[in-house]
């Protein structure tokens, strides 16, 4: 992706001009220039992904007092596809390689939608409520410049998931991005099992979404059995020998089994009577399944191929 900067005058636009995508928002950037100034590189930028524009940034004027504020927008057809969050990366890329001393800020809604989500990928943290001359409240971010600490008063804030509608495959890929940004940094394996237990729950609202790990007997014994992990949903099953129910059965066959009636399922363990349906996922490391993710749909032939692919991809992306 390129950002092709927005000239001054409107007739040295004519490229953008004649393109249905940029004409309203031209007009408002060549009169946002006359108020602010045009000093470059700190203007206004279409952004160019594979010869097409895919949406828009800014720097709302040159840097004051050492601080300089960034605005993106994305095109309506490349939304979803991580467009908003690569032009801002290239905003803050752009400020950082021309004065690595200025505070680079943003603004958004005060609520927690796409833009706080965009902002967070790329290293801002939450400040707090500024009221904007033109805005009213918003929150207001900043990025944290090298070897800063976080002050006390900020609150790096919750991931927030974009749920969105589509085919079964439309909105895996759309949550798996945002999985990888909730596990990006975070060591902790039970934090993290939680975070995808609860973005899986609540972007398809199964029954049951969670995950089993591969622990010691209880009995002191060599053996072992799979005890609950984090999960979404219902009470569960605390503790799963190996071979027995959907999940033993995935742990011992060290694969993925999709159940399209669980009530047909020989021996299934059954946690809760009002699940149909049932995927188990295996995650395995060093060729040895270490935990398995399950979960329960309440409609009959709920889960298929699609979501065997997915949720495989899923597992990939644990850290253990």
């Amino acid at each position: 992706m390129d950002l092709i900067p927005i000239n001054e005058h409107l007739e040295d636009n004519k490229e953008f001009f004649s393109n249905p995508l940029c004409q309203e928002s031209l007009y408002m950037t060549i009169a946002f220039f006359k108020k602010v100034g045009y000093k470059k590189p700190w203007i206004s930028y279409y952004a160019m992904e594979n010869n097409a524009l895919v949406g828009c940034g800014a720097f709302k004027g040159a840097p004051k007092d050492g601080v300089v504020e960034i605005a993106y927008g994305t095109f309506e057809q490349s939304r979803q596809k991580g467009v908003g969050t690569e032009i801002c990366k290239l905003l803050v890329d752009l400020s950082l390689k021309t004065d690595p001393s200025v505070t680079i800020t943003a603004r958004t809604l005060p609520e927690k939608n796409s833009s706080t989500r965009i902002l967070q990928k790329n290293g801002f943290v939450f400040s707090g409520t500024v009221n904007d001359p033109e805005d009213g409240d918003v929150w207001e971010w900043y990025i944290l410049k090298i070897n800063e600490p976080t002050p006390n008063y900020l609150c790096r804030m919750s991931e927030d998931l974009n749920i969105i509608t589509g085919t079964k495959a439309e909105q895996y890929e759309s949550l798996i991005p945002q999985i990888k940004g909730l596990l990006e940094g975070e060591p902790d394996v039970i934090a993290n099992l939680a975070n995808i237990a609860g973005a899986l729950k609540e972007q398809f609202n199964w029954l049951w979404t969670g995950f089993y790990l591969v622990k010691p007997a209880f009995a002191k014994t060599s053996d072992k059995e799979l005890v609950l992990g984090p999960f979404q949903g219902p009470i569960a099953c605390t503790r799963i020998k190996k071979g027995k129910g959907v999940c033993g059965t995935s742990w011992e066959k060290a694969q993925t089994i999709i159940v399209p009636d669980v009530e047909k399922f020989p021996g299934h363990i059954a946690c809760s009577s009002l699940s149909r349906s049932e995927i188990v996922v295996p995650v395995i490391r060093n060729n040895e399944v270490i935990a398995v993710l399950d979960a329960d749909s309440e409609e009959s032939n709920h889960f298929d191929e699609v979501d065997r692919i997915y949720l495989e991809k899923i597992m990939e992306l644990i850290e253990f």
